[in-house]
């Protein structure tokens, strides 16, 4: 009686694949489906000065404003973003300012009374909504609009992006 009594527990768990494995697996597979589905460039691109040749990923709700471990699997929290800007967007109040217009920077609040796939992104070809691993392109008009339904009068809108 080798085990204890404890029958084949002792094997099975040997056989189970830990939380924090499964985890890293499920957010390199996020990681990687938001390089393709973003083209492995940064959102900024063309819109706000030079990007370096650095590609990372921009969470969305940053981890640092209460954003959670949890949305690390989730593409819709997750963009593509070059180094440089990905730095301003914490160290610059104007260029932080600008990626809550466009979607890019969310505040911790917005998850919890809107779906983050609910909350437009401003790509160089126009506004989307992401949804999983795909980018549905919406108008204008309405990314516009349902910014404002989220963020109230606090909602500036970029007509000439």
């Amino acid at each position: 009686m080798g085990n204890n009594g404890f029958g084949d527990s002792f094997a099975d768990c040997e056989k189970t694949v830990s939380i924090g494995k499964k985890s890293r697996a499920q957010v390199e597979k996020a990681r990687q489906g938001v390089y393709q589905r973003d083209g492995g460039v940064c959102i900024s691109r063309a819109l706000y000065g030079v990007c370096d040749d650095s590609v990372t990923i921009q969470h969305r709700v940053g981890r640092g404003m209460g954003g959670s471990a949890l949305f690390d699997a989730d593409p819709g929290f997750l963009l593509t973003m070059c180094g440089r800007h990905n730095m301003l967007e914490t160290a610059n109040a104007d260029y932080h300012a600008l990626c809550q217009q466009f979607g890019w920077s969310v505040p911790r609040w917005v998850p919890d009374r809107w779906a983050i796939s609910e909350v437009p992104v401003f790509y160089w070809d126009g506004w989307h909504y992401l949804v999983g691993f795909d980018r549905i392109k919406t108008s204008d008009k309405v990314a516009n609009s349902r910014m404002k339904e989220i963020y109230g009068n606090q909602y500036e809108q970029h007509d000439k992006y």
